[in-house]
């Protein structure tokens, strides 16, 4: 963007106020004008850089709160997901008799979990549109966690339910709780990273990368 001095320089100002005391007061508002319609200009201008600055990023955190509220619906349920089954294979290894509606809020959880899957991916696609990588690619990290963990407790279960042999869940439940807490401690810092993110946003040099 032009500056002032890049219009019209200090020595032409110099000339026109030298040209304009030898004049009438006709000539001088004549010569007035431009130089006064030169600084209106580019204030008017740099305040309308301002404004569209300022509404780039507002739509840019816009686009990060959808992100965030993404990545807490996959969370969420992926969360209830593991209580479940926690607390299922934690009936099958110490006998205990399920609720009555355990089986229903069990197939609920684990629908949910397929259903925000693409929730989580969404956290992904806006992050990587807002020039998050890194933040995008810590977001893909949790997610393949979780789906591994998913994937074992899965093959666990069906193994059990084909040999009636419980060995395997008892010691799947001994170490269930620490990756659970690994996969917490993996949340927090994507949260972590995700209000980070904000204030990245709006930081001076992003909003001169916008002008």
């Amino acid at each position: 963007m032009n500056t002032l001095n890049s219009e019209i320089s200090f020595a032409q100002i110099k000339e026109l106020i030298g040209f304009a005391t030898d004049h009438d007061y006709f000539d001088w508002i004549s010569l007035a004008i431009p130089l006064i319609a030169v600084v209106l200009g580019y204030k008017v201008i740099n305040h309308a850089v301002q404004v569209i600055n300022e509404k780039v990023i507002e739509k840019e955190v816009g686009i990060l709160f959808e992100a965030v509220n993404c990545f807490f619906e996959y969370t969420d349920a992926v969360g209830l997901y593991f209580s479940m089954t926690e607390k299922k294979i934690d009936n099958i290894v110490n006998q205990k008799q399920p609720d009555s509606d355990f089986e229903k809020k069990e197939k609920d959880a684990t629908d949910a979990v397929y259903n925000k899957h693409r929730d989580v991916r969404k956290t992904s696609f806006l992050l990587r549109a807002l020039d998050q990588k890194t933040i995008a690619d810590q977001i893909d990290t949790y997610r393949e966690a979780t789906i591994n963990l998913r994937k074992e407790l899965i093959l666990l279960l069906k193994e059990y339910f084909e040999n009636d042999d419980p060995k395997p869940l008892v010691d799947c439940l001994k170490n269930l709780k620490s990756k659970r807490m690994a996969l917490i401690k993996m949340k927090d810092e994507c949260l972590d990273a995700l209000a980070r993110c904000k204030y990245d946003l709006k930081a001076p040099d992003k909003q001169a990368s916008n002008s």
